[in-house]
């Protein structure tokens, strides 16, 4: 479909008649009278003030997938947070099933000041007045200079000015320096006959720059088709929001998320207010998340029962009744479950899949708020947390995952027992990854993970960990000890092999951020002698050298206690014999 192009007037008209509406995902009303005035000065200079998307929708189609529509602001009020008015359902006539209206996708701004304009007011402050002052904000309508000058009569000039300004009736008719006219009196003229009755029978017959200005404002209006727009039409509201992301893709980019967010709200007087402050809460536990309206949303929908797949259809009204109606509890289960992170030690720093969080959540919220007293079911959260994320079952088939792992709960939580990995492990993912270790895979892990979020989980797994304290991943041969000074006697290729596996779990342990400091970078041998760390220190393998030129010994030992601890935890019923609580005896005597 080709662009169309319409008069300011028809489209005006067209809001004021309510055939024009704006969707909810777009932002609200944020332009400033100088704003307006400008855009109406670039109008009567010529200038082009860009082109507009179009919606067009059945009214019967709003009504069934319950898409929430405003009315455009016709009487602004500064001193209102929301000017707009939810409009649904919309009326649909037997008579005329089919009838649409359209939906402005990219043009609010400029549509909304020209319909103020036109049609409405501003209610804005008087300049320097106190706000608690009765008088202070005033209701203004929009007036044009008829005698702006134009220079050197040109109207082609780039300089050219036309004055616009905010007035009340008493400041246009007091003011003598300028001969203000109101401009949304300009679509009293059906046409140009009329307004040449109008200047004869005001008296300015004789008045070329008045006449001119006017003359001009008519055709600027009511005959030159300046609004060039391009109407699209779909059903699909998902379908709508991929292009608005799309065609708004300045300024501050909004996310598809974002913008359903904003449908879901709509109807909700205080729907993003207690989102935003759940979001805020929950962000601020322990050590700080990363939470958004997006993962709320999923988790909404997943312990309701529902598709978590982010779409229109999924925020029927009844879903999202059912959201209100529940709010209490679900937040429950959400607070509950982020506090029960933060025991764990995640935050924003080691949490690499925050939808598998979600089944956690589902889990609280259907057996109730004392769920989380039992260490035993803490404990086999803390596994499923580890494992899901290590495995990375939450891939790009995260739905389909959320919901096999969600079926299951529910066949379980009917049983009445208390939550078990175990109850998951012989579910197979998609690319056929499972919630299952092995022996082989945990020793994988020592070689794979360098320090971050993954090793973090398996630390967590390993070391009981204080909330009340911020904590750290320590070298324990210290990071700066791998310097080619300090080890003078490796090949290059040596010292950067070295230098990989100081990052890695064998080299690695959890203290509170004050022993971290403490211990800085003193060699180990000299630390574990400090205060009797030695007796303290877990993991730490016998028998061994702690020296710094005999770090492999030792990572290799350590491995061994670390990689059989885990295996107890994650994989009991594995054959843990072959594991040694030390090097053999000959590799060790050839360190003495």
């Amino acid at each position: 479909m080709a662009y169309v192009t319409k008069s300011i007037s028809k489209v005006v008209q067209d809001i004021y008649a309510g055939n024009v509406f704006l969707p909810a995902i777009q932002r609200k009303y944020v332009w400033t009278p100088n704003q307006i005035t400008r855009l109406m000065d670039s109008i009567m200079c010529g200038y082009p003030f860009g082109t507009f998307l179009f919606w067009r929708v059945k009214y019967r189609v709003a009504n069934e997938k319950c898409y929430s529509m405003y009315e455009f602001i016709r009487d602004y009020d500064e001193r209102k947070r929301y000017n707009e008015q939810t409009i649904r359902p919309f009326p649909v006539s037997q008579e005329d099933p089919d009838r649409s209206f359209v939906a402005v996708l990219d043009g609010q701004q400029r549509l909304t000041s020209l319909y103020i304009a036109l049609m409405g007011s501003m209610t804005i402050r008087r300049y320097r007045a106190r706000i608690d002052n009765v008088d202070a904000y005033q209701k203004k309508e929009l007036y044009f200079d008829l005698h702006s000058q134009v220079q050197n009569n040109d109207y082609d000039n780039s300089d050219v000015t036309f004055l616009f300004d905010f007035l009340t009736a008493d400041e246009a008719q007091q003011d003598n320096t300028h001969f203000w006219f109101k401009v949304k009196d300009i679509l009293r003229f059906p046409d140009l006959e009329a307004l040449n009755d109008y200047i004869y029978n005001e008296g300015f017959a004789q008045d070329k720059v008045a006449i001119r200005n006017l003359t001009r404002l008519f055709a600027r209006v009511q005959t030159d088709e300046l609004i060039n727009y391009y109407e699209l039409d779909k059903d699909s509201m998902d379908e709508i929001l991929d292009i608005f992301v799309r065609v708004n893709s300045a300024g501050t980019v909004l996310s598809k998320t974002d913008l359903l967010f904003s449908t879901i709200v709509a109807a909700w007087d205080q729907g993003r207010a207690k989102f935003d402050d759940l979001l805020k809460n929950i962000n601020a536990e322990g050590n700080h998340f990363k939470f958004t309206n997006d993962f709320l949303l999923s988790a909404f929908l997943y312990v309701e029962d529902l598709p978590t797949s982010l779409k229109v259809e999924s925020f029927s009204g009844d879903n999202v009744k059912k959201i209100q109606e529940h709010w209490d509890d679900i937040v429950a289960a959400i607070s509950d479950t982020v506090k029960l992170l933060v025991d764990f030690g995640f935050s924003s720093e080691n949490i690499i899949a925050y939808n598998a969080i979600l089944p956690v959540i589902y889990y609280r919220y259907n057996r109730g708020s004392d769920v989380f007293n039992s260490k035993q079911v803490k404990n086999e959260w803390r596994k499923y947390l580890v494992v899901a994320q290590l495995n990375h079952i939450f891939g790009r088939s995260s739905n389909s995952v959320l919901s096999v792992i969600r079926n299951e709960l529910k066949k379980r939580l009917g049983e009445g027992n208390d939550f078990s990995l175990s109850w998951l492990q012989s579910i197979v993912f998609t690319g056929n990854t499972t919630l299952k270790c092995t022996k082989d895979e945990i020793g994988d892990w020592f070689d794979k993970f360098e320090k971050g979020a993954e090793t973090f989980m398996v630390l967590s797994l390993l070391y009981p960990i204080d909330v009340r304290y911020k904590f750290d991943q320590d070298h324990m041969h210290p990071y700066s000890s791998f310097e080619s000074a300090k080890l003078p006697t490796q090949t290059r290729e040596e010292l950067k092999a070295l230098q990989h596996k100081r990052n890695n779990l064998a080299n690695l342990q959890i203290l509170s951020d004050s022993e971290n400091r403490s211990k800085n970078d003193q060699a180990l041998q000299d630390w574990l002698k400090k205060d009797d760390n030695e007796k303290k220190v877990k993991y730490l393998p016998e028998g061994v050298s702690y020296e710094l030129k005999d770090c492999e010994a030792f990572w290799k030992a350590r491995r061994e206690l670390m990689i059989k601890e885990l295996v107890k935890i994650l994989c009991p019923d594995e054959d843990i014999s072959d594991q040694h609580d030390t090097i053999p005896e000959e590799e060790a005597a050839t360190l003495e």
